[in-house]
């Protein structure tokens, strides 16, 4: 099973000596932060404020920010990879007893 957090925590995730209560707070119950590029971006700063935390990465293919001039905020999103079942082939041989072939 895989469990996403997604929202604006305002915690700067790009200054790894800031909020570090904060900060190790998702790991310690299997959460890691897939974001690694600025949210927030204005003409004189850039913060990582908008986190997307996953407690199954190997789930997740990909995951970014994407450049929009809505907000003040850039949209971040994540593509989940779907899983399908895939058995291996399996080969049965068998006789056919339909017809009658004397001599066998």
């Amino acid at each position: 099973m895989c469990i996403g957090i997604l929202g604006d925590f305002n915690v700067n995730y790009l200054k790894g000596n800031e909020n570090k209560d904060f900060k190790a707070l998702f790991p310690l119950y299997g959460f890691t932060q897939l974001m690694k590029q600025a949210t927030r971006i204005s003409k004189d700063t850039s913060t990582l404020i908008d986190i997307i935390l996953s407690n199954n990465p190997t789930t997740i293919g990909k995951s970014g920010v994407f450049m929009n001039c809505l907000s003040d905020h850039e949209m971040v999103g994540c593509i989940r990879k779907l899983h399908q079942a895939r058995f291996a082939a399996k080969v049965i041989m068998c006789r056919n007893y339909s017809k009658y072939e004397p001599g066998l």
